[in-house]
């Protein structure tokens, strides 16, 4: 009896470990965030930038936009706030002055950080990636994971 007991509370400490070890706190997340600064390409045929800044410790302000010779196509605003524990992703339209549409981290895994509102029209999931600190990724979706929009932008020098 004793070792099966044991046996269970190794087994779930063991899990336990494996599940915080994936998943990082809020303050490191966004610090990881900060790599996120400078000016962004996407890879491929697409025309697509972002800009990135960091005005204060705990928000970052991105745009991403499309060049078209000499017309600049300002497509969305981002905001990437820490407010104790928790990191909240925005966006809206750069088209609009209507208010941010915030996503709350669900949680930071091998790289990517998954930000959630089942409750936006589209999309209700954001995933940004840094797998490399010249490159990021960002993909959305609808909650069950079709819609999907993705890029992969590359730091530009």
């Amino acid at each position: 009896m004793t070792k099966i007991f044991f046996g269970k509370l190794g087994m779930l400490i063991f899990l336990f470990s494996l599940l915080t070890a994936c998943n990082t706190s809020a303050k490191k997340t966004f610090e990881r965030f900060s790599d996120l600064q400078g000016s962004w390409k996407a890879k491929g045929n697409i025309v697509l930038y972002d800009r990135w800044k960091q005005p204060t410790d705990s928000l970052l302000v991105g745009q991403r936009f499309s060049v078209n010779g000499t017309d600049t196509l300002f497509l969305n605003d981002f905001r990437l706030e820490k407010n104790n524990n928790i990191v909240l992703f925005g966006m809206r339209s750069s088209h609009t002055q209507q208010p941010f549409t915030f996503y709350q981290r669900t949680k930071t895994r091998f790289g990517k950080t998954y930000f959630e509102n089942k409750k936006a029209a589209y999309p209700n999931r954001v995933i940004i990636g840094l797998p490399h600190d010249s490159i990021y990724l960002y993909r959305q979706q609808n909650i069950r994971g079709n819609k999907v929009i993705e890029f992969e932008m590359k730091r530009l020098k």
